[in-house]
């Protein structure tokens, strides 16, 4: 029982350390791209955490994490926490994708045209399954609790659809931004310039307005289908 503990703990930490180091390299060489655009989507990508917060509940996803991830100061109740890896891994799921797409958004109208959309979509569905059956399903990082026909192998098949337009949505939303911004090739981030402050703002908001209607489209459909019908570990 010690050992297997032993274990737990040391599937969790390595699972933070990864998350951690890759964050740190993702955002260096975002910052190194020197466009407000591009640093503005990741930030933003960041900060849309929040939504995981209140997607864990009773009425959403119905989810509870794993006791030994550590948590965000101050973001926690009745002995629910936020795990700090979160937001580092929606920064690398939904941000890097984002900017990716925009910075190769010519090549992609050359070679894909219209199907280049479809295609965004597809990703997303099969990039979500590939991150999260095996983290939930083999290292036990968190745990849903919806009904077992709504799940496989634990995790919700909802979320193919959910995680497609999340990825598909902030990456046109991204894109578009950085067209309309028309910023300067790399721009750079001068505290006093306009420019700077114009391109983090645009790039955020195009990626938290993706994560709000994809949360709306969905809270519609889990109100539909009550998939977490039943009895919850969650108190809320």
């Amino acid at each position: 029982m010690v050992i297997g503990a032993l274990g737990n703990l040391l599937t969790i930490r390595v699972f933070e350390g990864v998350s951690v180091v890759l964050f740190v390299i993702a955002l260096r060489w975002v910052v190194q791209q020197r466009d407000p655009i591009y640093l503005g989507a990741f930030l933003g990508a960041t900060g849309v955490f929040v939504h995981d917060w209140f997607w864990a509940t009773n009425g959403f996803f119905r989810v509870t994490f794993n006791q030994h991830l550590i948590g965000i100061p101050g973001i926690g109740i009745d002995g629910l926490k936020e795990p700090l890896s979160v937001p580092l891994n929606y920064a690398l799921g939904f941000g890097i994708p984002a900017i990716l797409y925009t910075k190769n958004k010519k090549w992609m109208d050359a070679r894909f045209g219209r199907w280049q959309y479809p295609l965004l979509w597809l990703s997303g569905a099969v990039g979500v399954g590939i991150y999260e059956i095996p983290v939930v399903h083999t290292l036990g990082i968190w745990e849903y609790h919806q009904t077992p026909g709504f799940e496989l192998l634990g995790f919700p098949w909802s979320n193919f659809w959910l995680a497609a337009n999340l990825v598909g949505g902030s990456c046109v939303a991204v894109a578009f931004m950085d067209k309309w911004a028309n910023l300067p090739e790399r721009a750079g981030f001068a505290r006093r310039d306009e420019t700077t402050w114009k391109g983090l703002v645009m790039g955020s908001f195009a990626v938290m307005t993706a994560f709000y209607l994809t949360a709306m489209l969905q809270l519609w459909w889990y109100s539909a289908a009550t998939p977490w019908s039943g009895p919850s570990p969650r108190p809320f």
